[in-house]
């Protein structure tokens, strides 16, 4: 599978929140748009700017000797989901119980495309943007995404955008991409030379780009990439940020030899720290050439790497505050696991070492909860229209069928919502902001 490009501006909470965008490929749009503003370009007062955490009982601070212990509570409903109305709610309660089923998410593109034969285009869309495309997608284009990026600003979230375009290829296709990139040295000099540039405007903008990681016979072409355009743009700021999927057995041995390279060069260290998407395809990949399986045997065991990886790297802010993470994860384990770090080493939210990042309509009691408590956090926002986005929605339907199938505490604290409402008359319930 090959991916389309761009890169996006990235909303932002309020002026000392970190703000970027998402690189799906080492080429980018040309263009930007306005959303992309520098720290110091003044803010369009019709944006809901976040200036300090809202005082809600979700956040309990217990006297420590020399500091603020900092918890969350990400069982309080009322505040998890105020900015979702009541039919936002039984949307997400349909998609999750939609996605448990096999063969839903096995024949997921046939089924959209005999969909599409038996309803017409114009119906399939309408039924898309009422359940799957509504629930995972911000909108079309960027005027009509902006309502939603500004209703999440309100409530403490900020938005990494994505124009999730992608296209299936075949092997003669990819082949022959391939073949087409092979280019002279002076072509390749100048390919670099609008990398840079790639690079380059995103970061006079004050934008941070987050180089997102792909399948390991792509991976160490990006990672060399990104590690160059690391150590141009990262000298003041961490600009950069590379993407470590730790289902990968030398997870952490690619961080700790880039934190150490970072740390003997001087510059800054930008991570964000994923599980990993592309299991079955490598394991199959692996079994069909002969090469050892890359992958971990078992998810407990990518749990630990992401641990060990998360921790060597918040050592590192500890040891120097020149390391940054995203900490990109649905698993509210982990989650807590770094709020409990953090308040081992002092590490407050205010300085934006350590932030936080999930899928637009997953895992809101992870996502809203942190934001009102201050600490940056960010849903990965896709958008484009339905048609050219089905297969990002068909792929993520893949790869999340795991964390689908074990989503029932997420359904169970919507039911717990809904009955709250139901029972206290706020059954028709708006979010104002």
């Amino acid at each position: 599978m090959s991916y389309c490009k761009v890169i996006p501006a990235v909303a932002r909470v309020k002026p000392a929140h970190l703000f970027g965008a998402r690189l799906r490929s080492t080429a980018a749009a040309s263009t930007q748009h306005k959303e992309l503003k520098s720290d110091d370009a003044p803010l369009d007062p019709s944006c809901a700017v976040v200036e300090k955490p809202c005082e809600v009982d979700l956040i309990s601070r217990k006297a420590h000797t020399e500091r603020q212990r900092i918890s969350i509570d990400f069982d309080n409903t009322q505040e998890a989901y105020k900015s979702k109305d009541t039919l936002e709610l039984l949307r997400s309660l349909l998609v999750f119980k939609l996605c448990t089923f096999d063969f839903l998410v096995d024949k997921n593109k046939e089924l959209m495309d005999l969909s599409k034969k038996v309803f017409g285009q114009q119906l399939f869309e309408k039924l898309m943007k009422m359940t799957f495309y509504g629930q995972f997608v911000a909108g079309e284009d960027q005027n009509t995404i902006k309502p939603l990026i500004e209703k999440n600003q309100a409530f403490g979230v900020g938005s990494v955008l994505d124009y999730s375009v992608e296209e299936d290829l075949t092997q003669e296709e990819a082949e022959k991409k391939e073949m087409d990139s092979c280019v002279s040295e002076a072509e390749k000099e100048s390919h670099g030379k609008s990398h840079v540039c790639l690079f380059q405007h995103a970061v006079v903008n004050g934008v941070r780009l987050m180089v997102d990681a792909e399948q390991t016979y792509f991976q160490p072409a990006i990672s060399r990439l990104t590690l160059e355009m690391q150590r141009i743009f990262n000298r003041e700021k961490p600009n950069i940020f590379n993407t470590y999927q730790c289902y990968l057995r030398e997870a952490y041995d690619n961080v700790s030899v880039d934190v150490e390279l970072s740390r003997r060069e001087g510059w800054y260290f930008g991570a964000k720290l994923v599980r990993g998407a592309y299991m079955c395809q490598e394991r199959s990949r692996a079994a069909e050439i002969g090469y050892e399986d890359p992958i971990n045997p078992d998810y407990e065991t990518t749990n630990r790497m992401y641990h060990k990886c998360l921790e060597y790297i918040l050592e590192e802010i500890n040891h120097n505050r020149m390391a940054n993470v995203m900490v990109a994860s649905h698993n509210e384990d982990t989650v807590k696991f770094t709020l409990e770090k953090m308040n081992e080493t002092s590490l407050s939210p205010t300085e934006n070492k350590v932030c936080f990042g999930q899928l637009l309509g997953m895992c809101d009691q992870i996502s809203f909860p942190l934001g009102q408590a201050g600490f940056p956090v960010y849903k990965y926002v896709p958008y484009g229209p339905v048609n050219e986005v089905i297969p990002y929605l068909s792929r993520r339907a893949q790869e999340n069928r795991g964390f689908m199938k074990g989503s029932q505490r997420e359904r169970s604290l919507l039911w717990k919502e809904l009955k709250r409402r139901l029972f206290s008359g706020h059954l028709l319930y708006k979010p104002a902001y």
